[in-house]
């Protein structure tokens, strides 16, 4: 290799050769395959199983070939749905969004640890609301066995783990001494809704036909194994990039990414950001919010919503549209909806007060990256149910 010029000017480098035809994704991929991927940008619990639900049935309604998929994570996270006939649809494993009529298929990623009992359950619990689902794993995917959970116990004190496995089999599949889903017997897998082990995303798509894929991530930023609060994280990454990725779907037809954050900030386990408000606000609002962990049953800690928390990993996320869940929650906690809401800044430390719509306007302007220049439109949850959504358009100037 030659030396770097004195003068500063750029060496000239050989044209790349064209991919071969073998290794190119399909031709048009992105006029008929779109991702739409729902992340929490809190410490979970943020209602992404709710937005998911929202966009699961538009992509429906829109005549979508439509596909629910996680790509990380295990049975440690929950994900709940109630329908507007009031069933309610918790799942640890399988997206609650998948019990959607009209979703054609469940994809679990390469990324994700898989327990089988957790499987056989919630295939049983989906099966009579979505009887035409098909549920894909990857072959790759680590299992979590009775031994994880066993080695798991330990660190329920330490770091507040929910003790499914998750980390012990995390650890195996790093040390590649794990047991991968692609040796099980076929006859270990749920009878009630067909299971197929799939090596490539592209054997399973119908790509004749417009594909959309409601991407639903596990737990929320703050517990990204690289990017959280460690060492009190869960045992993988939560964002876009890494679910996308271990799916094996393309992270080129990704067109939105939804940031999901509750209208104050909760968490499970142990949580190494200092509580600010009070105690009777926060006991009043999770009894209000009926804050209990979906997986662990364990009552949630109830804060402020945190700012800085929402406009860091807005922006290192690349979210495109906001979602704020249980805003309906708090003229019964915090008085006048209209003058009474405090928040933490973007210092994570100082209470403000204003308006909701005023909090959301400072916090958009810092983290979101909007679809137009002047304005962006909030999705709000107002209740449990699927169709409890309100749009909000905000006057957000681009930063």
């Amino acid at each position: 290799m030659g030396a770097i010029p004195s003068d500063g000017t750029c060496l000239s480098r050989p044209a790349m050769a064209p991919l071969s035809r073998s290794l190119a994704a399909p031709a048009g991929i992105k006029e008929r395959l779109s991702i739409e991927s729902v992340i929490g940008i809190q410490r979970g619990d943020e209602g992404k199983g709710k937005v998911a639900c929202y966009l699961v049935q538009k992509a429906v309604r829109d005549g979508y070939h439509t596909v629910v998929a996680r790509g990380a994570g295990g049975d440690n996270c929950g994900h709940t749905r109630v329908t507007d006939q009031g069933v309610k649809v918790a799942t640890h494993l399988i997206p609650a969004s998948s019990s959607i009529v009209g979703v054609s298929a469940v994809i679990i990623g390469a990324g994700t640890v898989v327990s089988l009992e957790a499987l056989q359950k919630e295939a049983a619990e989906i099966a009579p609301l979505n009887p035409d689902l098909t549920i894909y794993i990857a072959g790759n995917c680590t299992l979590v066995t009775a031994e994880h959970r066993r080695r798991d116990a330990e660190n329920m004190k330490r770091i507040g783990s929910t003790g499914r496995g998750i980390g012990p089999a995390m650890v195996d599949l790093v040390n590649r001494v794990g047991t991968l889903v692609s040796s099980v017997d076929p006859k270990e897998f749920p009878t009630c809704l067909p299971v197929k082990v799939y090596e490539s995303i592209f054997d399973i798509l119908p790509m004749d036909r417009r594909v959309k894929v409601i991407m639903e991530n596990p737990q929320g930023a703050s517990l990204d194994i690289n990017r959280g609060t460690y060492p009190y994280v869960t045992s993988s990454g939560t964002g876009t990039a890494v679910a996308v990725g271990q799916a094996g779907l393309p992270m080129c037809c990704v067109t939105r990414i939804f940031g999901v954050a509750k209208a104050y900030r909760t968490s499970v386990g142990v949580d190494p950001k200092p509580q600010v408000m009070g105690d009777e606000m926060s006991s009043l609002l999770a009894e209000v919010g009926r804050e209990f962990g979906v997986t662990t049953g364990r009552r949630r800690r109830v804060d402020y919503l945190d700012a800085s928390e929402i406009i860091r990993y807005g922006r290192e996320e690349g979210v495109t549209d906001l979602c704020v869940t249980k805003v309906d929650l708090l003229p019964e906690t915090m008085g006048d909806i209209d003058s009474a809401y405090q928040y933490l800044g973007s210092d994570g430390k100082t209470v403000q007060t204003g308006s909701v719509s005023g909090a959301l306007t400072t916090i958009l302007s810092q983290s979101v990256m909007p679809v137009a220049d002047t304005s962006m439109v909030v999705m709000i949850g107002t209740g449990p149910r699927d169709s409890d959504v309100e749009w909000w358009n905000l006057v957000v100037p681009a930063y």
